[in-house]
């Protein structure tokens, strides 16, 4: 499933960068997942992946190789990255302008190597979020970008409202409604905004559509997950264009 996501002033901050890593592709250790270089690799291939579509509305390729950080070459990413960047996990990219959101899509459950979602969701996110308009060339260069990578979302069983949010971190759980037909989520960036717990389940069914309290109700389906966030903030020297 891919989704958007806006917080309550469509604003999402930049910098929080959770130290994790990936244990049985469902909860975060206290080690980083990806090495320094890798979260470089991810950013530039973000930011080429947005320039060349708006150049040639076109997305990037894979090319064939063993190199792991080549660059691209007339839009063919010319080595396929390997390691955990080659494995599959879904993310979700976000652009900001003047810290403003700009624009943020993403993939719920992992359907594709790493790399390969990068690239998508870059290009959701710039030209594909219906809440703005596609990202143009003269403000590439001012828009910082993000990538949250997810773990696996895991069901959380409850019997109450308060047995709910007992379950919830503040700052570290990204969280799933769902209902019926409708669904929608909020990544953990949002409890920047959004504190209190019954604030923040209010507001995510508010945005799948719901009335606030329906996640009071029996019958609510919701799900939790955690995130690793690489940011440009974290890497200030990240060119405007790979190659």
């Amino acid at each position: 499933m891919k989704t958007g996501i806006q917080t309550l002033d469509s604003r999402l901050p930049l910098g929080h960068e959770l130290e994790a890593e990936w244990r049985g592709n469902d909860r975060w250790s206290d080690k980083a997942m990806f090495t320094t270089k890798e979260k470089q690799f991810m950013l530039q291939l973000a930011r080429e992946a947005i320039g060349f579509y708006l150049e040639t509305g076109k997305k990037l390729t894979v090319g064939e190789g063993e190199q792991q950080f080549a660059p691209t070459h007339r839009g063919v990413l010319i080595y396929a990255p390997t390691g955990a960047l080659a494995e599959p996990h879904a993310c979700f990219v976000t652009l900001t302008k003047d810290f403003e959101l700009r624009g943020c899509m993403g993939h719920l459950e992992a359907m594709q190597p790493l790399y390969l979602d990068i690239i998508d969701n870059a290009i959701a996110a710039a030209f594909e979020d219906d809440r703005f308009f596609p990202v143009t060339k003269e403000e590439l260069t001012e828009i910082q970008i993000e990538i949250s990578v997810l773990t696996r979302p895991e069901p959380v069983t409850f019997s109450s409202p308060q047995e709910l949010l007992s379950q919830l971190t503040v700052g570290v759980d990204g969280v799933i409604v769902e209902s019926g037909t409708r669904n929608a989520t909020y990544l953990p960036q949002v409890w920047d905004e959004i504190l209190e717990k019954d604030n923040f389940m209010s507001s995510l069914c508010l945005k799948a559509g719901l009335e606030p309290d329906d996640w009071k109700k029996p019958g609510m389906k919701v799900w939790r997950y955690q995130v690793e966030i690489i940011s440009e903030e974290s890497f200030a020297d990240i060119p405007a264009r790979v190659g």
